[in-house]
């Protein structure tokens, strides 16, 4: 790939749709076949993505039918499918963009028209861009449920249909005058973490109903599903519900200050400001610390990778990772920056930390050395991040939204 970042368009032709509105000239009711399609062309072959710019794109094609007619048709650009970028006007396509043209031929012979649907798929470029509809916003909080994608901060609850690239306020019955800090879901609802409480979503986060009944404390920091369980933290503690959310019940460290929060299978561990890490096996009765190896004794981000576990430790410490269910830490290096880092995200081939001022940094090696993935990122203090349906997400702190496709993570 060049410096400006040329990349092969991607072509693929499918019949849409064989119209035959009469029969052969001269008034035979006999139906001939419809055109058929013998060649295709694109022009250009390649695109610069850099700058993202909109570009002409030319398509023709060359169709022939029984009676050796050969015609060639113009080019009219349909709506993009899906929306992941904009296609606009005739024959313009926009870097990153998915979308349909059909192609139209009619038979001089008789009225028959053959329609071939025309996708051309341009790669986005492998750099961080702002997503739409969240920019210079504060973010805190990322999620993704099936095909959407959710972030949510100090102006509530934002929802993407198109893989980050844009989002939209869905945030009807969540709080609106508090941060929304985290997510979770399972196969009935969606729940927010908010300065307000626990909200709780049966439409993907269309309209959310307040269920914190029980929550001694509104101002929640975090919030799991753990087997058939869910845990909210926050200034005052623990607080479990086991009927999805209709009601809460204290479960353990009172008076604690807990900032995040993670499930290992039903082992819960929480991050706390002041008291490190903290483990329960029995569902919040008991807590029992689990900081041998570790340094400092803030935790704002705490994250499960298979049977790992990473924290996100305080200015000077760094992340901290466990691969015996958080009995050893070890401080992770490898080129991660010694500063606090917010959160993560994970899939099975990658670890990706977000850091407070120092951008973003992924590890193929489940941490044992990093690289930095800032290219494009205006906001490097990183509240949180999720993969989503081939894209990276980061939720920052005053530049909103920041999407980056997963090919970028070489």
């Amino acid at each position: 790939m060049s410096t400006n970042h040329l990349c092969q368009l991607v072509a693929s032709l499918a019949i849409a749709s064989l119209s035959l509105l009469g029969g052969c000239g001269g008034g035979s009711s006999t139906e001939a076949p419809a055109p058929t399609v013998t060649s295709i062309a694109l022009t250009p072959t390649a695109i610069s993505l850099a700058p993202l710019a909109t570009q002409q794109l030319t398509v023709t094609g060359t169709f022939s039918d029984a009676t050796n007619s050969v015609l060639t048709s113009g080019v009219t650009f349909g709506t993009s499918v899906p929306a992941v970028a904009t296609i606009s006007g005739t024959g313009l396509i926009a870097a990153g963009a998915i979308g349909t043209t059909t192609i139209t031929a009619t038979d001089t012979n008789s009225t028959r028209t053959a329609a071939v649907i025309v996708t051309v798929a341009v790669p986005v470029a492998e750099s961080w861009v702002v997503s739409g509809g969240t920019v210079a916003l504060n973010m805190q909080s990322a999620w993704a449920r099936g095909t959407v994608t959710y972030v949510g901060g100090a102006t509530g609850v934002y929802r993407s249909d198109d893989a980050g690239a844009t989002f939209r306020l869905s945030n009807t019955g969540n709080d609106t005058v508090g941060p929304t800090r985290g997510f979770a879901d399972d196969a009935t609802y969606l729940y927010s973490s908010a300065s307000l409480g626990v909200f709780r979503s049966s439409d993907l986060g269309v309209t959310w109903t307040l269920k914190s009944t029980g929550i001694t404390d509104l101002r929640t920091s975090g919030i799991v599903k753990a087997g058939t369980r869910l845990y909210v933290v926050g200034p005052s503690g623990v607080f479990r519900s086991d009927n999805q959310g209709d009601s809460w019940a204290a479960a353990g460290l009172v008076g604690v200050d807990v900032r995040s929060v993670a499930a290992l299978g039903d082992v819960i561990f929480v991050g706390t400001n002041g008291a490190g890490i903290m483990k329960s096996v029995d569902g919040g009765a008991t807590w029992v610390p689990s900081n041998t190896g570790l340094s400092g004794t803030t935790f704002r981000a705490v994250e499960v990778k298979g049977t790992t576990l990473f924290a996100g430790g305080e200015n000077g410490s760094s992340a901290f990772r466990s691969t015996d269910s958080g009995s050893n830490w070890t401080q992770l290096g490898g080129g991660l920056p010694v500063t606090s880092v917010r959160g993560f995200a994970s899939n099975d081939q990658f670890i990706v930390a977000g850091t407070f001022g120092g951008g973003v940094f992924y590890s193929k090696n489940n941490g044992d050395t990093w690289t930095e993935l800032n290219t494009g990122l205006t906001d490097k203090t990183i509240f949180d991040l999720v993969i989503s349906n081939g894209f990276l997400v980061a939720a920052t702190n005053t530049g909103g939204a920041f999407r980056i496709p997963m090919s970028a993570l070489k």
